[in-house]
């Protein structure tokens, strides 16, 4: 086999494996069954599903038994046509499919001219009935409305049923920096998180995050799912909980938005380990524009999210008093320091911290000593999509 064919068979496994991870993780579906007044199946009905915001119409046919399924939705507003001969034509309206969900939305028809028509609104069912997974979505309006300190969507996470911290949880260059989500009691490192059906965890299989801690990105995403138990084979890499993301694309509307959030120190009373209040800015800034590039067909959408931040951490360490350098400790007798031993004693700080005592209340020989660390971050997220619908 040559170069050339190897390269061809690797991007159709890409773009395969694309199709299925878009399958999986990034759209929805809807299914119902259609029926007379009496309540009998009706088959052969003209099922058609159309999504409001691109225009774009996917049709089928209910089978004998008056069932149709159709599946690999993106999330967004749709409407529901269904048409038969010698039947009025019913319109639903109002629907809006999230990322995950399977929608029943049975259909009820009346004898009548095919000229006639029947329009109910209304939202798709909330509890799904097709499927044992628990979940819970998290809606591009309450990602728009829900306070976040520093912006980081991951937050949210933490007010569904079943989802916490992991306080025993430590961040660091060696275990991440992003928050430790524990779902149902299991690992932080057991969740798995995707981003338009890819998997994105940090290097480490836990939260993805910046190195100050943060995952921006919140005007870019429309929506994400938070999949806290039986959950389907496909996430079968997770034993823990599964959050998936889905992004925004263009409409045939031009949208677009802007956005700046400052912090600074002056708003904020000192720590409790703070000697003084350290310094502390951070600006948040930029927008989103999307829209049509052939209307129906081809859409763009754009986004820029900016942090530069300023921040002072208070660190806190345990060292020798000023006794203690001197070789003077606590129940014993003085200690005479080997000249070797002191160039070693220099390189620890000079305790400027209170007293570390016992609880009797008794000097120890130790101490604290209190420093600043000052962190500039400077952050960029940017994100260019085009979406070519098929007609």
């Amino acid at each position: 086999m040559t170069t050339r064919h190897v390269i061809r068979f690797a991007f159709v496994l890409f773009c395969l494996s694309a199709a299925l991870a878009r399958a999986q993780d990034t759209t929805a579906t809807l299914l119902g069954t259609v029926t007379d007044s009496s309540g009998a199946v009706l088959p052969g009905v003209t099922v058609a599903i159309k999504n409001v915001d691109t225009s774009q119409t996917r049709t089928v046919v209910s089978d004998e038994r008056g069932r149709y399924r159709v599946s690999l939705l993106p999330p967004g507003r749709y409407e529901v046509t269904a048409q038969l001969s010698g039947f009025q034509t019913v319109v639903r309206s109002g629907l809006t499919l999230t990322v995950g969900q399977e929608a029943l939305v049975n259909t009820q028809m009346t004898l009548g001219n095919v000229s006639e028509s029947i329009l109910v609104e209304g939202e798709a069912p909330l509890v799904e009935t097709t499927t044992g997974t628990i979940s819970h979505v998290v809606t591009e309006q309450q990602l728009g409305a829900m306070p976040l300190n520093g912006r980081d969507f991951s937050q949210l996470a933490l007010l569904q049923p079943g989802v916490v911290m992991s306080r025993s949880s430590v961040n660091g260059s060696n275990v991440g920096q992003g928050i430790k989500i524990s779902v149902a009691g299991s690992r932080p490192s057991q969740n798995m998180f995707t981003l338009d059906g890819t998997a994105y965890n940090d290097a480490l299989n836990n939260t993805p995050a910046s190195a100050n801690g943060v995952m921006t990105g919140v005007e870019t995403i429309k929506e994400f799912r938070v999949v806290t138990n039986a959950m389907s084979a496909e996430y079968g890499r997770a034993g823990g909980g599964v959050f998936n993301v889905v992004t925004k694309s263009g409409t045939n509307q031009f949208t677009g938005s802007a956005f700046e959030f400052f912090r600074d120190d002056k708003f904020d009373s000192k720590n409790y380990f703070d000697d003084e209040k350290p310094d502390f800015r951070r600006h948040q800034f930029g927008g989103s524009f999307g829209g049509p590039v052939v209307k129906n067909k081809t859409f763009f959408f754009s986004s820029y999210e900016g942090l530069r931040e300023h921040k002072g951490i208070t660190q806190v360490a345990t060292v020798l008093d000023d006794n203690g350098r001197r070789g003077i400790l606590p129940g014993l007798a003085p200690i005479t320091i080997p000249a070797a031993i002191l160039p070693y004693m220099s390189l620890y700080p000079v305790a400027n911290g209170p007293l570390i005592r016992d609880a009797r209340g008794n000097a120890t020989g130790l101490a604290e000593y209190r420093s600043v660390l000052n962190r500039q971050s400077d952050q960029d997220f940017g994100m260019v999509r085009l979406t070519i619908r098929s007609a």
